[in-house]
């Protein structure tokens, strides 16, 4: 079971998260810190964001700050914290994203440290709290390529069971145990993978619509929903396509 998180910006192009660069605050080119801020940046680092996010905003003269935690939303922890810096002094910068130090990188560098770090405490919430986690990119193929799956649970099915065999090309078979609609119990379709979506098209499934969907792993358990959180089926990989 998953609860549904609402719309982060999740467009990474595999589950793999890159390491945050980051830059050590004690170096050189960060000296300059007041001792003020300095103190604050270590109080804020010592914040737990694993399930929800932080964000440290630095003024110009690197004498006044503000900082944000425990939001759900990344979006929402970054206007605060600016908000609250500029309060202070007006123009300020982003400084931290988490723990890691950005502080006048490149704005795609900056933007890909924002889209990483929304999937690593997305990941964290839905561990600790015993939930799937989320596949994404190249990580829902490698997870449903060359693989035959058992599905149970399905909503959009009438709950029945199923085999699925999702062949490496895009092609794809669907065989149900029981469907009066269809005597030869049999579907063929089409599957990819669309916006970190695993997406199937075929006419027996899903009123027989191409759809996407959500696709998440628990142990040896996948779920899919849609995006609304609608949930969809589950399937377990029985068996490789030798």
């Amino acid at each position: 079971m998953i609860v549904h998180l609402s719309k982060l910006v999740l467009v990474i192009a595999s589950l793999s998260i890159t390491a945050c660069q980051s830059i050590d605050v004690t170096s050189p080119e960060n000296s300059s810190l007041s001792n003020e801020a300095q103190s604050a940046f270590n109080k804020y680092s010592q914040i737990n964001d694993s399930q929800k996010y932080k964000i440290f905003y630095l003024s110009e003269n690197k004498n006044e700050w503000g900082y944000s935690h425990g939001f759900r939303s990344v979006g929402e922890a970054l206007d605060e914290a600016k908000k609250r810096c500029e309060k202070k002094t007006g123009a300020c910068e982003l400084y931290a994203i988490g723990n890691n130090v950005v502080y006048q990188f490149p704005q795609g560098m900056i933007s890909d440290q924002i889209e990483n770090y929304e999937i690593s405490v997305i990941r964290g919430y839905m561990a600790s709290n015993g939930l799937g986690i989320r596949l994404f990119g190249n990580n829902i193929r490698k997870s449903v390529s060359e693989k035959i799956v058992q599905g149970v649970n399905a909503q959009n099915f009438g709950g029945m069971h199923y085999n699925a065999t999702f062949f490496a090309n895009g092609e794809l078979a669907i065989n149900f145990k029981r469907n009066h609609k269809n005597p030869k119990n049999e579907e063929k379709g089409a599957w990819w993978v669309r916006n970190d979506e695993l997406c199937i098209s075929a006419k027996g499934f899903y009123t027989g619509k191409s759809a996407c969907f959500r696709l998440t792993r628990t142990k040896n358990m996948f779920e899919m929903r849609d995006s609304t959180g609608w949930f969809v089926t589950q399937f377990r990989i029985i068996n490789e396509i030798s």
